[in-house]
């Protein structure tokens, strides 16, 4: 978390001194909920805070919240065994205080500290019990999490399938929540189990998505997950260079946040990158890194983990008895983690939660009316519609506010600038006049003022030329803002995409394989069906990516040699629950701290005339307030940009 929002919290702490007793310990801890992940060093100063005020005015709630925010801050800095009791603390307070939600949410912490330490039975343990519970409170946001962690658990046991379906579910529920740290980790759940599935290039996509999503949040302990995983990504492609580029900016923000248990991570996948660079002792130094971590804070599956890489450093390296050596330890450890005992209970474990489940279930639907239930079914649907509903009518008034607003504009600005344009070309006819005058004159007029009125008059042209261009720019800015309003309607329905994007070629270029002067490759996925959108405005978008990518290709166009060919690439994939475009050019690129920026209003890198900074504004707010979906830009300067539009499928 930045320095100035973390000052913005110290600001509002400080200014809680006309709270008093439970009231002033719940607003801290509500303060300390600002920081989760973000900076759990000063979560758990708060922490301490409202512990000890809770203390001194015998508030044992609050004295409970302050113990699991405690135990919260101390598991994201690696001090597991502080916070394992503190946790404990709190669960059974909550426990007998039948406060469900707060139990669940401690109960998941908790859960996902035995699973980082390999002790899977009784993480499963507590994610099963959670889960149920949040079902029981219909807490979906609560449901979605602790999806998310089963996912990851499953994972590690074997059960791709199972973790991939846990991971889906936890993805659709952020998304109709709203939950943008939440999509963002969704997507980070689904990547893994897809790259564990050896769906390399959809798993890309999902790590990218939660990339963007993390750093728009400035959450920096999910941005380096981020990393971690588009690492390993291409570490399975073969591109160790950029595998190794990925992982040390993890590393760097893991080590800043000081998550020992990130940073073991980090370390391992750094040296296993090394060795394929073949960089044997920088590789056998990170991993020993990476283990004494784990030793320090018992984290067996690093450990193991560890332990196997290290193996494969030094018979790379030609040590067979080290290499041996450290065989043998990840044989022992890994058999104590995940042996045929340990799996085997924890199968029992979840099948008899499953049968347990099935037999409530099968209770309540043998008690309840089939008519009743058929009505709350059609009162669901009735419901989930009118939820749509009401989200296009939001959007539709925005976009009615936005017209009616640059109406306005128009209105009160259009008239005064045709007043400018037109007594300024008024004044260049008078100064034209008096040039004609003074040149027929000039022989009755001593010398000196002939030369100052003809160099007055020039300075005065030249004066009225800029204005008249000023003037004319603003104007076309006020008919540029129209001109979007005017293409954001339309109506909302199945579109078949792939003719969409034709028919936004063709506008652009007048051909659908971009002409004579541009290349344009098409990769079209089979997969991908018709998605509910506004045609007319994402026409609107397309058009507008299309139409930069020329612009920037025809710029280094006029600078290149003839060997270069201006070319664009348009692909589609079909993802889990989404459809993805992704349009490509080799243009001069977009610089790194403008990848985001591009996305503002009035921002624009086009010469002063050329350009308004309105046309991506807009299509973000197309493509995300109007479709749900999400826009972004990758890019290296010099070596062309990707706008990428991940659009939400229609649901069945």
């Amino acid at each position: 978390m930045p320095d100035v929002l973390l000052d913005d919290l110290d600001a509002q702490i400080a200014d809680l001194d006309g709270l008093e007793g439970p009231e002033r310990v719940d607003a801290i801890l509500d303060h300390v909920n600002e920081m989760i992940t973000q900076a759990p060093d000063r979560q758990l100063e708060f922490s301490a805070q409202a512990r000890q005020l809770a203390e001194e005015i015998g508030y044992d709630r609050g004295v409970a919240h302050s113990k699991g925010h405690t135990g919260q801050a101390l598991f994201l800095l690696s001090r597991h065994h502080e916070a394992i009791p503190l946790l404990l603390e709190a669960i059974d307070y909550f426990g007998q205080a039948e406060e469900k939600e707060a139990a669940t949410l401690y109960r998941g912490m908790l859960a996902a500290l035995y699973s980082s330490q390999g002790n899977y039975e009784e993480g499963m343990t507590l994610a099963l019990e959670n889960l149920e519970d949040a079902r029981a409170l219909g807490d979906d946001e609560s449901v979605a999490w602790v999806l998310t962690g089963l996912s990851g658990a499953y994972l590690e046991l074997g059960a791709p399938d199972v973790a991939l379906s846990h991971a889906l579910e936890a993805l659709s529920t952020f998304t109709t929540l709203g939950h943008g740290t939440g999509q963002a980790r969704a997507h980070s759940g689904v990547g893994t189990v897809l790259r564990t599935m050896g769906r390399y290039e959809e798993a890309g996509g999902h790590h990218e998505i939660s990339l963007q999503l993390f750093q728009e949040g400035d959450d920096q302990l999910g941005e380096s997950r981020a990393y971690h995983d588009l690492g390993l990504i291409a570490f399975v492609q073969d591109d160790f260079e950029l595998a190794l580029e990925f992982h040390d900016k993890a590393f760097e923000l893991r080590r800043r946040i000081k998550n020992r248990q990130a940073e073991s991570t980090t370390l391992i996948e750094r040296g296993r990158t090394l060795v394929q660079l073949g960089r044997g002792e920088e590789a056998i130094e990170s991993l020993h890194a990476a283990r004494e971590i784990a030793e320090d804070l018992e984290l067996r599956p690093k450990l193991f983990e560890a332990h196997l890489v290290l193996a494969e450093a030094w018979e790379a390296a030609g040590d067979a008895e080290k290499a041996l050596k450290h065989y043998r330890r990840y044989h022992e450890i890994h058999e104590e983690v995940l042996g045929s005992q340990v799996t085997g209970r924890i199968q029992s474990l979840q099948v008899r939660y499953e049968a347990e489940k099935a037999q409530r279930e099968a209770e309540i639907e043998r008690l309840q009316n089939v008519e009743l239930r058929e009505k709350n079914e059609q009162l669901e649907d009735l419901l989930a519609e009118l939820k749509k509903t009401q989200n296009r009518l939001v959007q539709s008034e925005k976009l009615a506010s936005l017209g009616r607003v640059t109406s306005g504009i128009a209105h009160e600005i259009k008239n005064p600038l045709n007043f400018v344009v037109n007594f300024a070309q008024l004044n260049a006819e008078l100064i034209t006049d008096m040039e004609t005058v003074l040149e027929e004159r000039q022989s009755d007029l001593p010398e000196d003022v002939v030369t100052m009125f003809g160099d007055d008059f020039e300075t005065i042209s030249e004066n009225i030329a800029r204005v008249i261009e000023n003037a004319r720019r603003a104007d076309g800015i006020v008919k540029s803002m129209l001109g979007h309003v005017r293409h954001t309607g339309g109506s909302h329905g199945p579109t078949d995409l792939h003719i969409l994007l034709k028919q936004s070629v063709e506008a652009t270029f007048g051909d659908i394989d971009g002409g004579e002067e541009i290349t344009i490759h098409w990769e079209i996925d089979p997969k991908v069906e018709d998605i509910e959108l506004t045609a007319q405005s994402m026409q609107r978008v397309f058009v507008n990516v299309l139409d930069n990518a020329r612009y920037s290709m025809f710029g280094r166009a006029k600078l290149e040699e003839n060997g270069y060919e201006p070319t664009i690439e348009i692909k589609t994939k079909r993802l889990p629950g989404m459809v993805q475009v992704r349009i490509t050019d080799n243009g001069f690129g977009i610089p790194a701290e403008n990848c985001t920026r591009i996305f503002e209003p009035f921002f624009t890198t086009k010469p002063t005339g050329e350009g308004t900074g309105l046309g991506l504004s807009l299509a973000y707010d197309i493509v995300t307030q109007g479709h749900g979906g999400s826009m972004a830009a990758i890019s290296k300067e010099g070596e062309g940009a990707t706008l990428v539009v991940t659009l939400p499928e229609i649901e069945e």
